[in-house]
């Protein structure tokens, strides 16, 4: 169980104050190179995501309904032609076990073929039927169908101060590099 979920507070004895005056300064640009690579690979991650536009992406056919799945006369569930699922919260426990068993028989499945797994397997757990929508893709027009693009606005992307401190640990990095390989061969 971790502090905050049992509850200590700042104020309990066993807490102390770290004195950050005492504690070796650490840069990335003079670590290992797992640690460096795996920490400039989630800030460039980041930037990327921070300049994305998505705007395409909502439109993309694939995010369009595939099928209903009707229990009652009530939609319990909407599922769109990757195979994403929608409900609604008090659903979800209800629905979760029936998506983990269409995963597992149709494992590997992706698209309208998922699709199809998961709103039967939900129909028939639930006991209602599987409605299909009018925007139901088939699994060739979906294998036809390009990916949804995310495009990246490169120029505000190099114009954000954290793609400078990006570069400049880079050049760190090198700087570093060198004078470790310079050091070796004395």
């Amino acid at each position: 169980m971790s502090n905050i979920q049992s509850g200590i507070s700042l104020s309990d004895p066993r807490v102390r104050v770290i004195d950050t005056s005492k504690l070796k300064r650490y840069s990335v640009a003079e670590g290992s190179e797992e640690a460096f690579r795996d920490f400039v690979s989630g800030q460039e991650g980041f930037l990327k995501a921070r300049h994305a536009d998505y705007s395409g992406v909502s439109s993309h056919p694939g995010y369009r309904p595939y099928a209903r799945v009707v229990v009652g006369g009530k939609t319990v569930a909407t599922i769109d032609n990757f195979g994403g699922v929608q409900s609604s919260n008090a659903m979800g426990g209800k629905i979760r076990p029936a998506l983990e068993a269409a995963d597992r028989k149709s494992a590997g499945q992706q698209g309208p073929a998922a699709a199809l797994a998961r709103a039967e397997e939900i129909a028939r757990q639930l006991g209602g039927k599987v409605a299909m929508a009018s925007t139901a893709m088939t699994q060739s027009e979906f294998n036809a169908t390009p990916a949804p693009q995310v495009t990246v606005n490169q120029a505000a992307l190099q114009n954000d101060p954290m793609y400078e401190q990006l570069q400049k640990l880079k050049q760190a990095r090198s700087a570093f590099l060198a004078q470790q390989q310079a050091q070796e061969e004395v």
